[in-house]
């Protein structure tokens, strides 16, 4: 018998697919959320911008990634980008 497993943005353990949820992000002062997912899991990324930048230029953007380390300590990569408060 031939066993085929297709997880996407999951983490699998066996053989059962396990959505990872990420923490919740607390946006600091001027930071506003450009791309998001409503719910993000292991895979997802974000992007961040300065509100006040309504250029939208890129060198005030910044991407987070949610990873995982040791399948069990789920965590954002990156930082918020430096934005001046409102």
């Amino acid at each position: 018998m031939l066993l085929a497993l297709f997880c996407v943005n999951y983490l699998v353990l066996d053989y059962v697919c396990v959505a990872l949820e990420c923490p919740r992000l607390v946006l600091p002062p001027g930071v506003s959320v450009e791309e998001c997912p409503r719910r993000p899991v292991y895979g997802d990324m974000c992007i961040f911008r300065c509100a006040d930048d309504e250029s939208k230029q890129t060198s005030s953007r910044r991407v987070r990634s949610c990873e995982v380390k040791n399948y069990d300590t789920v965590y954002w990569t990156g930082q918020f980008p430096q934005c001046s408060g409102l």
